[in-house]
């Protein structure tokens, strides 16, 4: 049996995928628009409900390229982290953060390190709660719960019993 190759759409087909979405073209018309079934047009208006997601923007508070080109080149002439940071006029621990994040000062990549940056603040992210607790079967306690978001708690706390 032969499989259809998987279909990738690039941001300007998406913006126009929404873009006739909205004036009310059915999904049948959109992907008869673009070659494909449309199955294939389903999932991308799903995903948001039928409503056009919001244009992504980096928060003012995250490092920007520039910033990281910066920290790039101060590991390069072996500057301290302090030193690094206050070029910046970032938190010292923002920098070693940042550098640890990403490979290290041997390994760190200004150009990896921004692109897995605007990766990982992509939504909707899953819990840490339902990470870490999925695998328990029994009721935790929020005594436990409290603990372990704060950092404190070395064992599970699972109605009376540590575990």
């Amino acid at each position: 049996m032969k499989y259809r190759t998987r279909t990738f759409y690039t941001d300007q087909q998406k913006s126009e995928m929404w873009d006739r979405w909205q004036r009310g073209d059915s999904m049948g018309s959109i992907g008869r628009h673009f070659n494909r079934a449309s199955g294939s047009i389903f999932p991308h208006l799903a995903r948001t409900g039928g409503i056009r997601p919001a244009d992504r923007t980096r928060s003012r508070c995250a490092l920007s390229l520039i910033e990281r080109e910066e920290i790039s080149r101060g590991l390069v002439t072996q500057l301290s982290f302090r030193l690094i940071a206050q070029n910046l006029n970032r938190s010292p621990s923002t920098i070693s953060r940042e550098v640890r994040r990403n490979g290290g000062r041997q390994a760190y990549r200004a150009a990896s390190s921004d692109q897995h940056a605007w990766d990982s603040a992509t939504r909707p992210k899953l819990c840490k709660l339902v990470l870490c607790f999925s695998h328990q079967s029994a009721r935790i306690e929020p005594v436990a719960i409290s603990l372990f978001l704060m950092g404190i708690g070395g064992g599970w706390i699972v109605v009376g019993l540590v575990v």
